[in-house]
């Protein structure tokens, strides 16, 4: 095996810490690190969240080198998710990608709206696995690096520059356009 794609996890962010986070989020994702550097993987592949971030102003666009501001036990798990995976990149040797996942939906037009929040950091599927898959194929990457997984939103929570730097990723879904949300200068 070559490369492990790890997103398995408890995503709520009211999942409690003992019930659920520190066997599933905790252990479980050091589990998979373990198994994959033991197994001579060459690249793994985490599931993080937007969550890490949640405690910056709604109104900050994000980047990946800032410090994480989790405001849930569910983002503290993400964090350590993170920096398990720059440890076994920098100490032991396994390249590793943590891809910090935003509101992902599947847009339904017919559905409720999203809200403001989940439109700027809204991932469409298509674009999620478009994103895992550059990922796993782009050759030149960083030990350990953190990805920004949206869309190309019209607004942003999470800034692309790096990502699509990194890896070429070229996002096509926007949460705004998809809500039929037009700006104030556009005609309806």
């Amino acid at each position: 095996m070559d490369v492990v794609v790890h997103l398995a996890g408890d995503p709520s962010p009211h999942a409690g810490f003992y019930e659920s986070l520190l066997d599933i989020n905790i252990k479980g994702t050091f589990n998979m690190f373990r198994a994959a550097k033991d197994q001579g993987v060459r690249r793994i592949i985490l599931a993080s969240s937007a969550q890490t971030i949640e405690g910056y102003p709604i109104d900050a666009q994000i980047y990946p080198d800032m410090p994480t501001r989790p405001r849930n036990l569910y983002g503290v798990s993400k964090c350590f998710g993170e920096s398990l995976a720059s440890y076994f990149a920098y100490t032991e040797g396994l390249q590793s990608v943590a891809i910090r996942i935003g509101a992902y939906d599947d847009f339904q037009p017919d559905g409720p709206p999203l809200e403001a929040r989940d439109m700027s950091a809204y991932i469409s599927p298509a674009d999620l696995c478009d994103l895992v898959y550059k990922a796993i194929t782009t050759e030149e990457l960083e030990p350990f690096i953190i990805l920004h997984g949206i869309s190309n939103n019209r607004f942003k929570r999470l800034n692309l520059a790096s990502t699509q730097k990194q890896t070429g990723y070229d996002p096509q879904s926007d949460a705004f356009a998809l809500s039929q949300i037009s700006l104030y200068d556009t005609p309806r």
